[in-house]
C-alpha cells in the first residue's frame, strides 16, 4: 500500500535533519539540496524528493517548492555520508604562497565585491584565479548560508582585463544573476581593432562553436546563439580604431568573434586576429589582447540604486595608445 502523501517519515540513525538558515531561504528545494550536498547525484536527490524520502517540515513536497527560513528538511543520508559527499565536491581552498595572486578591489560593501582583473588571470579555478583571490580576502565562510558558493556574477575571458563583480551573500548573488539575465546591467568595454571602423553600429549575429587545433572558436552560423553588441568609434589613426563596445548578450568570445567577423579583429588576439593584425600588434609591442572592461552600471543588489563600477585602462594599454597618439578612454 502506498504511503500517505503528508505522513512524516521516522528520523533514524541513517537520516539527517537540516534547518534552513535565513541566508539560504527563497530558493527551490532541489537547488538548495544540490548546493547542500554537491557530491550527491542530482538524479538521486530528485527521485528522493519525488518519492517522499526527502521531507520538508515532515511532508512530501514537489522539487520546485521554495524553502523558507526555519524550514526543516529530513534527508535519507547519515551525517557521515553527508560529510563525505560535501568533501568530494568541495570547492578548492584559498591558495597561498607563490600561486596566490594580488587582488585589486575597485568597490566593496556588505553585499558585493568588484575587482579589476588583470589579463592572463582566469576567473575560475584554484590558486591564482580571481575567485581564489576574492575567497582569500573575504574568507571561505563569509555568510551563515550552508549552500553559498562564491562565484562571479559574470565572466571575463582569461586574456581580457577589467571590472568584474561578485555577490558576497546568496541574496546578492541571486539579485546580480537576475540583473544580468534581465539585461539591467550596462557593460562597457574598450578595444583597439584593426582598420577604420564605421562611426557606430549594432552587431547582431548567431555564434556557433567550432573546434580548431589551437582551441575552440566561435563563428557565425545557422542555429547558433544570438549575440548582440553596440559599438561606437572613439578615435582612429586609419590603421587602427579605438572603439567602445556595449554587449547586450554574454556569449563566449562574443566581442572577439563579432569584430573579427566584421573585418576589424582586436589587436593582440591570438585566436581571432588576422596575419595583418598580428604583425601590427608586434610592431606596437602589444603582447596581450587589447580588450578591457572599463565600466559596469547596475542596480545595487541590496537597495536597487544605480551603481557604477569602474576599472581604468591598464598602463600597458595606455602606452600603446600614447604611441599611436590616440586618446585614453576614461572609465
Amino acid at each position: 500500500m502506498s504511503e500517505p502523501r503528508n505522513r512524516p517519515l521516522p528520523i533514524g540513525p541513517a537520516r539527517t535533519t537540516v534547518r534552513v538558515a535565513a541566508p539560504d531561504a527563497d530558493q527551490r528545494l532541489d537547488r538548495y539540496l544540490r548546493k547542500l550536498v554537491p557530491g550527491a547525484p542530482a538524479s538521486f536527490l530528485f527521485k528522493a524528493i519525488d518519492r517522499g524520502r526527502i521531507r520538508l517540515n515532515g511532508a512530501k513536497v514537489a522539487p520546485g517548492t521554495r524553502v523558507r527560513a526555519g524550514d526543516e528538511i529530513a534527508l535519507p543520508i547519515g551525517r557521515a555520508e553527508m560529510a563525505r559527499l560535501a568533501r568530494r565536491a568541495a570547492p578548492p581552498r584559498p591558495g597561498t604562497g607563490s600561486g596566490a595572486s594580488v587582488l585589486r578591489v575597485v568597490h566593496e560593501d556588505d553585499a558585493i565585491l568588484a575587482a579589476d582583473k588583470p589579463a592572463g588571470q582566469t576567473t575560475h579555478g584554484g590558486a591564482g584565479s580571481l575567485t581564489d583571490a576574492v575567497l582569500r580576502r573575504i574568507g571561505p565562510s563569509c555568510t551563515a548560508a550552508l549552500t553559498f558558493r562564491l562565484a562571479p556574477a559574470h565572466r571575463l575571458d582569461k586574456d581580457t582585463s577589467g571590472v568584474i563583480v561578485f555577490g558576497k551573500t546568496p541574496a546578492a548573488q541571486r539579485a546580480l544573476a537576475a540583473a544580468f539575465r534581465e539585461r539591467a546591467v550596462a557593460k562597457h568595454y574598450a578595444a583597439l581593432v584593426l582598420g577604420k571602423t564605421p562611426a557606430a553600429a549594432e552587431l547582431t549575429s548567431c555564434l556557433v562553436r567550432r573546434n580548431r587545433p589551437r582551441g575552440p572558436k566561435m563563428i557565425e552560423g545557422a542555429g547558433g546563439a544570438a549575440a548582440e553588441t553596440r559599438y561606437r568609434r572613439l578615435a582612429t589613426s586609419g590603421r587602427v580604431s579605438l572603439v567602445e563596445l556595449c554587449p547586450g548578450t554574454g556569449r563566449t568570445h562574443q566581442l572577439r568573434a563579432q569584430l573579427a567577423g566584421l573585418g576589424h579583429p582586436i589587436l593582440g588576439d591570438r585566436r581571432y586576429a588576422s596575419d595583418t593584425a598580428r604583425a601590427l600588434a608586434r610592431e606596437l609591442g602589444l603582447d596581450r589582447l587589447f580588450l578591457h572592461a572599463l565600466r559596469l552600471v547596475l542596480p545595487h543588489p541590496a537597495h536597487g540604486l544605480r551603481l557604477v563600477l569602474r576599472a581604468e585602462l591598464p598602463p600597458a594599454l595606455r602606452r600603446v595608445l600614447a604611441r599611436l597618439e590616440l586618446p585614453c578612454p576614461r572609465a
